[in-house]
């Protein structure tokens, strides 16, 4: 066998080499994505569990946050200050779903399903005069895109309070 064949086989073995090392990266990018999809919709189920916990080992905060879905205009200084850290807690972990689903590091399905409820619960009035006249920091375009969203939904107050009894202050 001479030089030139003999480099001729080299080079084709260094390509073989190159394509099936671009082979093996390409598996382990995407099964490096599916570990980020999968932490990051554990760390979205993670978090939105402690707020519900937070809610329920709070009867306080529990009823703060109830009768500022109806009315935020109708708390006291105090009231609006724990309510309005709540939802700050809630338009945040919002945000950070939205965040992740924009990366591409959130399953579209569970961002859909927290961005619809989301959208229903602060369409009640209250939780919209605080999204209207408290978020402010929230990010600019989040809070932009959320707002023609809750724009767009069409639900009264009423409708709020038959629909969701359970987030609304009982009589």
């Amino acid at each position: 066998m001479n030089w030139e064949a003999l480099g001729a086989v080299a080079e084709l073995l260094g390509a073989i080499g190159v394509i099936v090392t671009l082979i093996y990266l390409s598996r382990q990018i995407s099964h490096n994505s599916k570990q980020l999809e999968g932490s990051s919709t554990i760390a979205v189920h993670n978090y939105l569990r402690t707020l519900c916990e937070e809610l329920c080992a709070n009867p306080s905060l529990w009823a703060t946050v109830r009768k500022a879905n109806l009315d935020w205009l109708s708390l006291s200084e105090d009231e609006r200050s724990v309510a309005s850290l709540f939802f700050l807690k809630e338009a945040g972990f919002w945000e950070m779903s939205y965040r992740l689903h924009k990366q591409g590091a959130l399953d579209p399905l569970v961002y859909e399903s927290k961005e619809q409820y989301y959208l229903v619960i602060f369409q009640s009035p209250g939780r919209r005069k605080w999204w209207d006249d408290e978020s402010i920091v929230l990010a600019d375009d989040f809070y932009q895109e959320m707002t023609k969203k809750l724009d767009a939904r069409t639900t009264s107050s009423e409708d709020f309070a038959r629909n969701h009894s359970y987030w609304v202050k009982g009589e």
